[in-house]
């Protein structure tokens, strides 16, 4: 029984080391007899002896390093992490401005944030059903002063206007958004965005300059478009209309040069304008400003009105795009061309306004006047001369005939006038070049505080710069009499080459003197209906005349008490009087002349 008992040990004994081999391992007492494992397990005793020996001797440096990797780790992980929370707070703030449609700006007497004007309403009606939007910037504001002399300050002189200029613009029924209309700090950014925002059709930035000068000038975009450059022409002429120290022009770019902007206008989406209402170191600007502020904001208005009735189709469609190819459309639309600048060679182009040549010179400036089939005029030659006949007041049965005839096509054969109204006269004078006569003819003029219309060639723009200046200066009027005064007269040149002999010497004075001229002088009074619309299509109001003699020959001089004699003889209301600037006798007999309409109750005026 004790031998069965050993044998079923045994067996039992064998099958777990069937079922568990591992356990031979594990006694050495079953693996004696294998010489293979005895090597074996030799062999990784020595192993593990020498791996333990390693890891104690590079154990303290492996930790530092691995601690150190660990932390960068770590430091990553966290960066992402508050990068990504930074970017999803800041995106969601961005919406919530964005749907409060809100532009904070900073009241500079407490700091304090306070909401931008509301424009929400205004936005949804105009976008429905456009309404006519204007946004008025009253420059500066709060700690931002301006410019000032002594205790006045830019920023209050500016908020009195664009106060008024809000009031009359409301009285036409146009709706007005202010930027600020108190004495409150805004940035130009925001001053955009509340333009912007209120979809407005036009924006004016008032401010007024200061240092060495006086006077009226415009700034607007170095590429401004058709529409801003007839709007900031309108303001300064309207304003020239009310009485300035001196209309220094429409000026593009900045100050720095033509290649930059300024921001206003830079940033807006729609046809802006600054406006640099007289100089505050100028007295004589300072008390025009103060007893026609009135008279200036209906100005400034009534030149937004009229370019937006004119242009109301263009506008909205420019409102409608708000991006450059609409507006690149809209001028070439404008100019009939295709995109094309009227200074090509093709005679399919009417309406030449607002075109640039491959250079960037002007070709034409924005129409005021409104254009005229060039190509279906009459290219007949006229001959102007006012005739023998007139009329019981009078005046020349010629200039009436032809006033009545060509008056629509921005024609002057006599000067404007209405019966009731006082007797006026409007003096012009013709340089082609100049001389000591001319300086004698402006020292009497401003004498007997009289202004004059001045038409200029190219040379005279080109080399005599103090002559042109004092002209601009003393507040008379600067004109264009063409380049080279061709005496066969621009009817017998082509289309472009007419064009040229007005615009040529247009972008000489603009770039010169930073002066717009706005009246033309046909050489030897020679025209034609299709000069005439060329004329026009060039913004230019033609001025002819309803008397004048034989002064230009300054070797065969008229005599001075005969010439004298026949200018009084031949008085009447609305007169243009021609002579010529280079003449002895004119400038001896000019102060009577002056002297004796006077007497008959004859007033001067400025043609414009």
């Amino acid at each position: 029984m004790d031998q069965k008992r050993s044998s079923g040990n045994q067996r039992r004994s064998s099958d777990i080391q069937r079922r568990n081999p591992d356990s031979q391992r594990r006694n050495p007492d079953s693996q004696r007899n294998n010489p293979d494992n005895q090597r074996k397990n030799i062999d990784n005793r020595k192993s593990n002896l020498q791996h333990r020996k390693r890891r104690r001797r590079i154990k303290p440096a492996e930790r530092r390093i691995r601690l150190l990797v660990r932390a960068v780790s770590l430091l990553v992980v966290l960066l992402l992490l508050f990068l990504a929370q930074r970017g999803v707070a800041l995106l969601l703030k961005s919406r919530e401005e964005s749907a409060q449609e809100a532009v904070i700006i900073q009241r500079e007497d407490t700091g304090e944030e306070v909401q931008a004007p509301d424009v929400d309403v205004e936005i949804i009606e105009a976008e429905e059903d456009h309404v006519f939007t204007v946004c008025i910037d009253p420059g500066h504001g709060g700690k931002d002063i301006g410019a000032n002399n002594g205790k006045r300050l830019e920023k209050d002189d500016v908020l009195r206007l664009g106060i008024a200029l809000k009031e009359y613009l409301e009285g036409q029924g146009v709706n007005v958004v202010m930027t600020r209309d108190t004495d409150d700090f805004l940035k130009l950014s925001a001053r955009c965005k509340i333009a912007n925002k209120a979809k407005a059709d036009f924006l004016v930035s008032l401010h007024r300059n200061t240092g060495k000068g006086n006077g009226v000038e415009t700034w607007i975009l170095s590429d401004a478009d058709e529409v801003t450059r007839t709007y900031a022409g309108a303001i300064l002429a309207n304003l020239d209309d009310v009485g300035i120290s001196r209309n220094r022009g429409v000026k593009q770019g900045t100050q720095e040069g033509g290649e930059s902007d300024y921001a206003i206008n830079l940033n807006s989406n729609m046809p802006s304008c600054i406006i640099e209402l007289g100089f505050l170191n100028s007295q004589q600007d300072n008390s025009l400003l103060d007893s026609n502020l009135e008279a200036y904001a209906a100005g400034i208005g009534s030149a937004i009105t009229s370019t937006y009735q004119a242009y109301q189709e263009k506008a909205a469609a420019a409102v409608e795009s708000r991006d450059e190819a609409a507006a690149k459309d809209m001028a070439a639309e404008a100019e009939g061309t295709d995109g094309a600048t009227a200074s090509s060679n093709s005679e399919e182009s009417s309406n030449p306004a607002g075109s640039t040549d491959s250079k960037g010179n002007v070709t034409s400036i924005a129409l005021v006047n409104e254009p005229i089939d060039e190509l279906s005029q009459d290219t007949t030659l006229l001959e102007w001369g006012q005739g023998r006949n007139f009329d019981d007041l009078n005046r020349p049965g010629g200039c009436l005939m032809y006033q009545q005839k060509y008056g629509d096509m921005s024609a002057y054969f006599l000067g404007p006038w209405q019966e009731g109204d006082p007797k006026v006269i409007y003096l012009t004078f013709d340089i082609g070049y100049t001389n000591e006569y001319t300086i004698s003819i402006l020292d009497t003029l401003k004498a007997k505080g009289v202004k004059a219309v001045f038409f200029a060639t190219l040379p005279v723009i080109n080399d005599e710069s103090a002559i042109v200046n004092r002209i601009i200066k003393e507040g008379h009027e600067l004109a264009n009499h063409s380049v080279t005064h061709p005496s066969a007269g621009l009817p017998s040149e082509t289309v472009e080459e007419q064009r040229a002999e007005i615009m040529d010497v247009h972008n000489a004075c603009l770039e010169k003197y930073g002066y717009t001229m706005h009246l033309f002088r046909f050489p030897a009074g020679k025209f034609s209906a299709q000069s005439l619309a060329i004329a026009n299509n060039c913004n230019y109001r033609s001025v002819f005349w309803s008397w004048a003699h034989r002064d230009w020959n300054t070797e065969d001089q008229p005599d001075v008490q005969t010439s004298l004699n026949a200018a009084v003889e031949r008085l009447h209301p609305g007169a243009i009087y021609l002579l010529h600037g280079i003449s002895s006798t004119n400038a001896a007999m000019l102060g009577d002349l002056i002297d004796a309409a006077k007497e008959q109750g004859y007033e001067f005026a400025l043609l414009q």
